[in-house]
């Protein structure tokens, strides 16, 4: 143990000291460690955000940034020292009298962990996680560990609060913002909720479902599930979105985690992940079982990790690019479309910056290898390409 203890002191001082952490030393370690390597982090209390879970077991042959090590909320156990246990009995005497919104967000105050039942609720406006911390909402599950707690939102944000296209142009207000449960910043469409960032929130256990009837690319009436704004250290964890426009925003956030999440669009959507700026975020275990436009989508954002991903074929790409995204993580992604494509025109103007030092590890398109081929001629800058057990960095075209 005290060699174990060693040995992980050197790990963990080696990823703080440098911009670059080589793996293969891990894997050249993992016959004595395999089995008792993340029990043994775990209980030295060591975080290594993704890494304390997964990164530090894999046999990946190539270096990352530090920085991509620490994707991710450091833990899904959030503190917390008030209990707010709430029955079926209140939730459905709130639903009739329309004010179930009103009972979740006067419960929401820092520190305090919201318990719900089992059973459908149907939610007729936003869910605000504005301004705090330590805060979680959990839902019911059932024996198999599936989410046994169902919130049905029965409106567009178009329905309650406008989409104003004078000001968000054509696309509208909820194209790529807002959200039904809102964690961090209000959106400024949004009449409620206070404009401060919320740090350490987690949504965990819930089935997310609208009554949306037609989708509208481009244009979204805002059928939209959940947007983290100026969020750090939250995560969404064992989740299932259906029926919606936009799955999960990120945007401004950090370590900030949606984990185990499980979409269905049904009539297509528009993103399943997005990314909008901030950092060191962690997309991993996320299924779509039905197109959707940009499954996995950067803009304008840096050290992120995409992992154990599987992505339906259908309309639209598997990982879009929008406003220079660089330096991110994507592993064992499986598209059922191509696994790059680009949007904003081909802005030149963003080429150089565009796919520059992204990282792929075991990436599929349609079941085949992710290849040079698969990027657009235009990525201008290198692309760090890892597929089946070769580790081949390539150049997009551009220079040095």
């Amino acid at each position: 143990m005290k060699h174990l203890f060693e040995l992980l002191l050197s790990f963990h001082n080696q990823i703080r000291s440098k911009r670059s952490f080589d793996f293969l030393k891990i894997a050249r370690a993992k016959s004595m460690l395999k089995t008792s390597l993340l029990s043994c982090t775990l209980s030295l209390g060591l975080s290594y955000g993704y890494a304390e879970e997964k990164g530090l077991l894999d046999d990946s042959p190539f270096s990352v940034p530090a920085s991509l090590l620490q994707a991710g909320s450091p833990s899904f156990n959030i503190p917390t020292t008030k209990v707010v246990v709430l029955s079926a009995a209140e939730l459905n005497a709130a639903i009739a009298h329309n004010t179930i919104g009103q009972l979740i967000n006067r419960a929401i105050e820092s520190n305090t962990l919201i318990k719900f039942p089992s059973g459908t609720y149907n939610i007729p406006e936003v869910i605000f996680l504005t301004g705090v911390t330590n805060v979680v909402l959990e839902g019911a599950i059932d024996a198999s560990g599936k989410p046994a707690t169902t919130l049905n939102f029965t409106h567009s944000l178009t329905d309650l609060y406008g989409n104003n296209t004078e000001v968000y142009g054509s696309f509208g207000a909820w194209h790529g913002g807002g959200g039904f449960i809102n964690i961090g910043t209000k959106h400024p469409m949004y009449a409620q909720g206070v404009n401060k960032p919320s740090s350490n929130v987690g949504i965990k256990n819930f089935n997310i479902t609208f009554n949306r009837s037609v989708y509208h690319i481009h244009k979204e009436d805002g059928y939209n599930a959940f947007f983290f704004s100026k969020a750090s250290n939250s995560f969404a964890q064992n989740i299932t979105v259906t029926n919606y426009d936009n799955a999960f925003i990120l945007s401004g956030c950090s370590h900030t985690t949606v984990s185990n999440a499980t979409l269905n669009a049904i009539r297509n959507g528009h993103f399943g992940a997005v990314i909008n700026a901030g950092s060191a975020n962690l997309i991993q275990n996320l299924t779509t079982l039905s197109p959707t436009s940009h499954p996995l989508s950067l803009q304008k954002t840096t050290y992120n990790v995409f992992k154990n991903c599987v992505l339906a074929k259908g309309a639209g790409d598997g990982i879009s690019y929008r406003g220079g995204s660089s330096s991110n993580l994507f592993w064992n992604i499986n598209s059922g479309n191509t696994v790059l494509g680009a949007s904003n025109g081909q802005n030149k103007n963003l080429a150089t910056t565009y796919g520059k030092n992204e990282y792929y590890w075991n990436c599929k398109s349609q079941g085949v290898p992710f290849s040079a081929s698969k990027v657009p001629s235009f990525l201008n800058g290198y692309v760090k390409a890892y597929y089946g057990s070769q580790v081949s960095p390539f150049k997009t075209g551009g220079q040095n």
